[in-house]
């Protein structure tokens, strides 16, 4: 059955998925498998992202290797009443000791709604991968939930860039140019 709200969706969600790709020096996303015109799959990165990755022997490591991530906007994402479609939205397929992380599965917690745009996602994902997001009331891996309640000094230590680029915005004046958030024009 043809859904246009999903088929819209994913008519914009490659302009979506450009745009984050340029807003962000540590995030990358492309198209994952087979180039269909509108990809609903995508497979990417986030690098220079301090996490904790675990040891096998109850404790954990801060890691700032890429984490490989993928995104699958499944037939039905923006009208789904699923409450399991915060499973099925997002993989780290990368080691990651985490609360909302068990396996592959992340949990994107009770506030993800579905038809949620790329930018807030990937912000979420960004923000459990770093460990900015602690799930520790309703964790999905009891054992991170464990870990990150008694080692919390060592969450908190987690260095990350900013996710998104800042817009640098100012007045800079070049001799008899005045330059003003883009704007050119004769000084007086």
């Amino acid at each position: 059955m043809h859904d246009p709200v999903y088929d819209a969706f994913l008519g914009t969600l490659a302009e979506d998925i450009s745009e984050v790709n340029a807003a962000s020096d540590i995030l990358h996303l492309a198209p994952y498998g087979d180039a269909e015109p509108k990809p609903h799959v995508y497979a990417g990165w986030l690098r220079d992202v301090e996490h904790l990755v675990p040891n096998g022997d109850g404790t954990a490591s801060v890691s700032a290797d890429p984490v490989a991530i993928s995104l699958r906007f499944p037939p039905g994402y923006c009208r789904s009443t699923d409450p399991n479609l915060q499973f099925r939205v997002a993989e780290i397929h990368s080691p990651l000791l985490h609360p909302n992380v068990r396996g592959l599965t992340v949990c994107l917690g009770p506030h993800f709604r579905p038809g949620t745009r790329v930018r807030p996602l990937v912000q979420q994902l960004y923000g459990i991968v770093c460990g900015r997001i602690r799930a520790t009331d309703h964790a999905f891996d009891a054992e991170a939930c464990r870990y990150y309640l008694h080692h919390l000094d060592q969450v908190l230590a987690l260095r990350a860039r900013p996710l998104w680029r800042r817009r640098v915005v100012g007045r800079t004046r070049i001799g008899s140019l005045d330059t003003t958030n883009g704007m050119t024009g004769e000084t007086p």
